[in-house]
């Protein structure tokens, strides 16, 4: 029979004015669970459980963009917010909203005209499903510049959130692009906060508070009116410094609680743009060059702590002597340079619009998890009557230090228990389990950072902790509260620290040590027949015509097991019905072994058995047989591959790539896969490239390798080579590929290639239309690079001049260092063809004597002809030359009656003069 149930319980909002609230119904968070009952069960049962996601996701952005803090100050499309593009309903478990930050005022087309009701709006606040966002924010001033950052939501959603900006001018037509990146979705989506803040607004914003507890800030009066009281902290917190009755000050207090398993955080103080102010005791960005800090560490000295309305006295003290205050709390402030540095407000007649870009001070508050290893001792007994002497054992695990950030509250919680088991070479005794081990402290030179008592660890009935070999631990808070006293700082090998303890605030993050637990073997008498031992050898080499080069030989590992003499071993070479290696084979080769090295790199590098010199078996194992050797070789890999865009309005629902592969540079590429990218897939793959793999059964067949590549292919599976071109949509795009080495993937990536438009127009009576005008065009890509090489181009007639002119002729204009050089002449112009998007291109006019020269950029006047190209653009080029006063006497004179004409014209003018000024002198 069957059983359909549904699983997990998505959050619903509603805006209640201007907050968005989870209705009365919704879970606070997602919830995946349910049960179901089987009755009368009479034999064993087979239960298969398959799960599928929900049918569709729902986004909805549209609660916030009516709130206060969104309306009237972003644009989607150039259109406000409605229920419509707002809101988003898909099948796939990704999606992208993307929307603009204006400038808003009393200037013409509802943009700003400078005045102190014009605003520039710019986000610095954004909660999804009550989970805030990291903001980046840009410099209005970089133009087409792209900051991204990325977090993972509780529910496993992925949020990537980016600005870009558009350029413009704060309080005129400043605008900033956002775009929001949804995926691994598998929930509804609702922005329930945030903020779009005012390029005038002043504030602290709290961008990271991370491995703290209990965060707060005092403020003098908030929104609502409340005065003089401590409020709580979030990772989104915005902090007014200006309104409020300017009651609230930049220098008043900040302070939170170590977290169980953090050390003392990082505090910094940025510009909204990310330029550093301050981080921990180090001054960054000095304006003054007087050398004070923005940040004070603080030490309460009031005792006062039960008044909640109470600010506090605090003690000034450096970085390195920072520590928590009586009451629990670390405390810090922003110093009197802070205010210096951001400046008087706008409300205020000494206000510089230059220091506009200062109001926002992002405050940064990051601990680091205290990085946790695992430490063996043997158990040993020198009389030889309890356990082996420690000459005798064997196999004894090495200290787990959990890798470059040891095992941690964040992102490496399993702490794994290491399979490998001790052994007693004289077999009279047998590893039992591991006990865990108590630790104390005491302030004198040599116990200072901690130290074994010798003692075991127990419990609250007096059990010891003890732990078997294999078994996984979870590490939380709760756990190491339970193990507080079985730590102590061990300095991490060849750092040359000194070790250090876990509870104190030096040694930092740098100090290269760990805080270790320490577990000691519990041996028991043997009460079998006697085993000998037999060693397990694991080496790596290198293929070399054909066969094992020894110079590259490598033991990476050797264990030591026991078994019955005279047994038959079966080398652990294979998982069941397959040529993947044994899990021991791939846990040694992860890092557990002699230099706990992942030779695997994170998994991007497969290895095999080379079975021609693989002990495979050992028939009976004596003292003089009793060595198995392993040798691993490097096989194929995983071939990843992603997509990039160069451009973020590509609306191509998918692309088609191909894996290939071929022997030697002489033969051509084979296809081997094909596959689709597209948005659900993230516009990545991995082609596995084991599928196409055999195992060589000689030797001989090692010489035989594969290259891979991986190419974009068009409808007719024709491979597109670099540089060439593809249409997808009504988008002509450039191919490019690269290899990341970071990602270990190959990147394909297509550039929209799009035209500009150049042209020329000759205005007043005095211009000439046959002159021939001379532009020079600077061009460079996104990068920065100079633009290089030809680009086509096609000449036509200006619409509305085409008796005025004749289209010029089509050519091919050269880029040599990112300059170019084209003449055009009244109502002629050129279309530039396949320039990459966000080229920045400057056309400029050579001097042309007696011509006032104007510019217009996409149908707006500009006072040059610069623009970042993110769509099809035109340059147009106007030169006027106004009339030329009849004062002087032709050189064309002919005879003494042309001389009279002329005089009498004379005459006639000076007449009208004289009526005109009667005229207007009548009038005043």
């Amino acid at each position: 029979p069957e059983h359909m149930e549904s699983l997990g319980r998505m959050m619903a909002y509603e805006r209640d004015r201007n907050r968005i609230n989870l209705k009365k119904d919704s879970p606070d968070r997602m919830i995946y669970e349910t049960s179901f009952n089987l009755k009368n069960i009479t034999s064993d049962v087979v239960i298969t459980l398959e799960y599928e996601k929900v049918q569709q996701i729902h986004f909805n952005a549209y609660l916030w963009s009516q709130t206060a803090y969104a309306k009237d100050r972003i644009k989607i499309d150039g259109k406000n917010p409605t229920e419509s593009n707002a809101n988003l309903t898909t099948d796939g478990h990704s999606f992208v909203w993307e929307w603009d930050g204006v400038t808003t005022g009393e200037g013409p087309n509802g943009t700003g005209n400078g005045g102190a009701t014009s605003h520039t709006w710019e986000l610095d606040q954004l909660e999804i499903n009550d989970e805030a966002l990291i903001i980046p924010m840009v410099f209005l001033n970089d133009v087409g510049k792209t900051l991204t950052e990325k977090v993972t939501l509780a529910s496993g959603t992925e949020v990537t959130l980016s600005v870009t900006s558009l350029g413009g001018t704060n309080a005129y037509d400043g605008k900033r692009h956002y775009k929001l990146e949804i995926a691994n979705c598998y929930e509804d989506v609702t922005i329930s906060g945030g903020n779009m803040v005012a390029h005038r607004h002043q504030e602290y914003a709290i961008r990271e508070l991370f491995g703290v507890s209990d965060p707060g800030f005092y403020t003098a009066t908030d929104a609502q009116g409340y005065p003089q009281e401590w409020k709580t902290m979030k990772p989104d917190t915005l902090i007014a410094k200006i309104g409020l009755g300017g009651k609230n000050k930049w220098t008043d207090p900040f302070r939170f609680k170590r977290e169980v398993g953090y050390y003392k955080p990082d505090i910094s103080f940025t510009t909204k743009e990310g330029t550093v102010l301050q981080n921990n005791y180090k001054i960054g960005y000095d304006e003054d060059n007087d050398g004070k800090p923005y940040i004070e560490y603080l030490i309460r000295t009031d005792g006062n702590t039960a008044d909640p309305n109470a600010m506090g006295e605090y003690r000034v003290v450096s970085w390195d002597d920072w520590e928590a205050s009586p009451d629990g709390y670390f405390y810090f402030r922003g110093s009197e340079e802070v205010k210096e540095f951001v400046g008087t407000n706008y409300t205020k007649p000494d206000w510089n619009p230059e220091n506009a870009y200062k109001g926002v001070i992002l405050v940064n508050i990051n601990a680091h998890p205290i990085r946790i290893g695992l430490d063996y001792l043997d158990g040993a007994d020198e009389t030889g009557k309890k356990a082996p002497r420690a000459e005798d054992i064997t196999n004894l695990p090495k200290t787990q230090y959990g890798g470059p950030h040891g095992y941690n509250l964040v992102n490496n919680q399993r702490l794994l228990i290491s399979n490998l088991k001790p052994v007693d070479l004289k077999n009279e005794f047998v590893f039992d389990h591991w006990e865990v081990m108590a630790t104390d402290r005491e302030m004198t030179d040599d116990k200072m950072w901690g130290y074994l008592t010798g003692e075991v660890r127990k419990d609250a009935n007096g059990d010891p902790y003890v732990s078997r070999p294999g078994m996984e631990y979870l590490l939380d808070v709760s756990m190491l509260n339970d193990l507080e006293n079985c730590f102590y700082m061990k300095a991490d090998p060849g750092s040359g620290h000194t070790n250090g303890n876990p509870f104190n605030d030096k040694p930092h993050k740098g100090a290269q040590t760990h805080a270790i637990i320490t577990v000691r073997a519990v041996w028991k008498k043997y009460e079998s027949k006697p085993t000998i031992p037999y060693t397990v050898r694991y080496v790596t080499a290198e293929i070399k015509d054909g066969q094992i080069d020894p110079s590259t030989e490598k033991v990476i590992e050797e264990r030591t097991h026991t078994v019955n003499k005279g047994a038959m071993l079966v080398t652990d070479l294979y998982q069941d019905g397959t040529k993947t290696p044994s899990a021991s084979i791939q846990a040694v080769l992860r890092g557990e072994n002699d230099a706990k090295e992942d030779y695997t790199n994170s998994g991007n590098v497969r290895w095999v058995v080379y079975e021609p010199k693989t002990t495979k078996m050992i028939q009976s194992v004596d003292m003089n047989n009793n060595v198995a050797t392993i040798y691993l070789i490097k096989g194929n890999t995983k071939v990843n591959v992603e997509k990039a865009w160069t451009s973020r309005d590509h609306t191509e629902a998918e692309v088609n790539v191909q894996l290939q592969r071929r022997k030697t540079d002489a033969e051509n590429w084979q296809k081997v896969e094909n596959t689709v990218l597209n948005e659900g897939k993230k516009w990545e793959h991995q082609f596995d490239v084991d599928l196409y793999y055999e195992l060589p059964s000689t030797e001989k067949d090692f010489v035989k390798t594969w290259q891979y590549r991986v190419v974009e292919i068009d409808g007719n599976e024709t491979p597109i080579e670099e540089n060439g071109q593809m249409t997808a949509g009504e988008n002509l795009y450039r191919v490019g590929y690269r290899f990341d080495t970071d990602k270990q993937a190959w990147v394909v990536e297509n550039t929209r290639l799009l035209d500009l438009t150049v042209s020329k127009v000759v205005k007043g009576k005095a211009g000439d239309r046959t002159k021939e005008f001379v532009f020079d065009i600077q061009a460079s890509d996104s990068g920065g690079q100079a633009l290089n090489g030809d680009y086509s181009y096609i000449g036509s007639v200006k619409a509305g001049f085409d008796t005025q002119s004749q289209k010029p002729d089509n050519g091919t204009l050269t880029f040599q260092n990112g300059k170019a050089r084209i003449t055009l002449k009244h109502g002629q112009q050129i279309q530039i063809k396949n320039l990459p998007v966000n080229a920045q291109i400057t056309v400029t006019e050579q001097s042309a004597k007696g011509y006032q020269t104007s510019y217009t950029v996409n149908g707006e006047n500009k006072n040059g002809g610069s623009l970042t190209l993110i769509k099809h653009s035109t340059v147009d080029v106007v030169n006027k030359k106004s009339d030329i006063a009849a004062t002087g006497i032709t050189d064309d004179i002919r005879g003494i009656g042309a001389g009279l004409g002329m005089a009498a014209i004379a005459v006639l003018s000076f007449g009208g003069l004289a009526l005109l000024r009667l005229k207007k002198g009548r009038k005043r």
